[in-house]
């Protein structure tokens, strides 16, 4: 291909731009108004050049008629497509509107018979049902007494069983504290009985129903809760603490057998079995460390634990102070004759507060410091929380641990002191608030007999 020359440039230059006017001119006499290419700049460091803008319109545009701006389309859809009008209440839905309304201003006895109306007129399986219960029933609980709200829950138990049972492990967990308080044992017997049968899932009040029981030291019914919930394990969906949780009371009963044998071998190989039946690790550590767990519990473990160890060890330290703890679980047996399951129970609180405390695991060795223990007693109190007696329990539990440290010389009488008053001082504290303003110690009144300091104070 010849090479262009200068000539050749300009005149296909001048042929582009004769096309370009003659597309101009069409487009003007069709009323468009035509864009402009505008001029190359070349700037100059002496010359300041303007901003180029669109050509104003010609007057013949302007009489001709520029093609007019395109209208937003939001607002072409939004005019096309209005929402459409509020729909009207149903019948149906304006009569449970007005029920909810009268329900929410009526005091306890009026919203009793209310919900009793309710549940004689519906089965559990119309449609309106739910529209109405559970609500419907647990916040009866906030306008009348415990005591008024369990006998409720007592009738709806006999006069509506199915409805009842929708909510078998909410309702149980309610009349615990009542029959626990009035020690009415049948009652809480069939209960838990009816509970074990019914049960369908595990939730988050059969966790706190399972604790207050056993610091109410009432084993039977906690091996029914507990062997009901072991039977739905194939179902469970639970985080891995609450899974370690069940296991742990599962595994009491076969431990304490254990401990009872005189911890021979003969006797470790039926607790090991039930451990793997369970579904525990078939592994030679876990075996070696189920073996150590329970001759600490027994008092056999031949260890000695001195404050220096603990203080400048840091090499699986959490494991070391799990097992002073199972030490400390032996000793509320033997010197302070507190039952098997409510040493366990007091155990299982007190590692919860301890491993939460402080990043120092041997903090409490220094010493109970009421900034550090308070806060972890305090999330027992949160209105969200359904362990409210574990407040009460933990410190009952704190304080007969810094016995158990001074008799075994990890901690001087000055720290004891000290320590237990702390203890005292919230104990006084978390009853006054329970008293006075929550107007519900009574549930938890029972665990008073574990106070021992009145009877020294006598």
């Amino acid at each position: 291909m010849a090479k262009q020359t200068k000539k050749d440039l300009e005149k296909r230059r001048k042929e582009r731009d004769r096309k370009r006017q003659a597309v101009s001119d069409l487009a003007r006499a069709a009323g468009i108004t035509p864009w402009i290419e505008p001029i190359p700049l070349v700037p100059a460091p002496h010359v300041e050049l303007p901003a180029w803008a669109e050509p104003a319109p010609t007057p013949d545009s302007a009489r001709e008629g520029a093609i007019p701006a395109e209208p937003d389309r939001k607002a072409v859809v939004t005019r096309s497509n209005p929402p459409p009008p509020p729909r009207e209440e149903t019948e149906e839905e304006k009569q449970i509107r007005c029920w909810w309304q009268e329900y929410r201003h009526a005091d306890g006895e009026r919203r009793l018979q209310m919900a009793r109306e309710k549940l004689a007129a519906l089965d559990p399986d119309d449609e309106q049902f739910e529209a109405f219960f559970p609500d419907a029933i647990s916040e009866v609980e906030s306008k009348t007494s415990r005591e008024r709200y369990v006998e409720f829950l007592e009738e709806i138990r006999d006069r509506w069983p199915r409805v009842f049972c929708r909510e078998i492990d909410w309702n149980v967990w309610q009349m615990a504290f009542v029959y626990v308080a009035e020690q009415r044992w049948p009652d809480l017997e069939r209960a838990v009985d009816h509970m074990s049968d019914e049960l369908k899932d595990v939730r988050e009040p059969f966790f706190s129903l399972v604790s207050l029981l056993r610091l109410a030291n009432r084993g039977s019914e906690v091996q029914r809760l507990v062997d009901a919930a072991v039977r739905l394990r194939d179902s469970w969906d639970l985080m891995p603490w609450a899974v370690d949780e069940i296991f742990g009371w599962t595994l009491l009963r076969p431990c304490q057998e254990f401990v009872q044998a005189g911890a021979t071998d003969e006797a470790f190989d039926r607790f090991w079995s039930e451990y793997v039946d369970l579904g525990g690790k078939d592994t030679a550590e876990a075996r070696e460390s189920l073996r150590e767990f329970g001759l600490h519990l027994a008092g056999l473990a031949n260890k000695r634990w001195t404050r220096q160890e603990l203080l400048t060890t840091k090499k699986r330290i959490a494991r070391k102070i799990n097992l002073l703890l199972v030490d400390y679980q032996h000793w509320l047996v033997t010197a302070r004759q507190v039952p098997p399951i409510v040493a366990d129970e007091f155990r299982i609180i007190l590692t919860e507060i301890v491993h939460g405390m402080t990043g120092d695991l041997t903090g409490f060795l220094r010493g109970l410091k009421r900034t550090v223990f308070e806060p972890r007693l305090a999330r027992k109190l949160d209105f969200m929380s359904l362990d409210r007696f574990h407040a009460s329990a933990g410190v009952l539990a704190m304080y007969h641990f810094y016995d158990f440290l001074a008799e075994s010389q990890l901690v001087d009488e000055t720290i004891r002191r000290s320590s237990q008053q702390v203890c005292l001082d919230l104990w006084d504290e978390i009853k006054t608030l329970f008293q006075e303003k929550l107007c519900e110690w009574r549930p938890y009144q029972f665990l008073e007999q574990y106070a021992t300091w009145r009877d020294s104070a006598a």
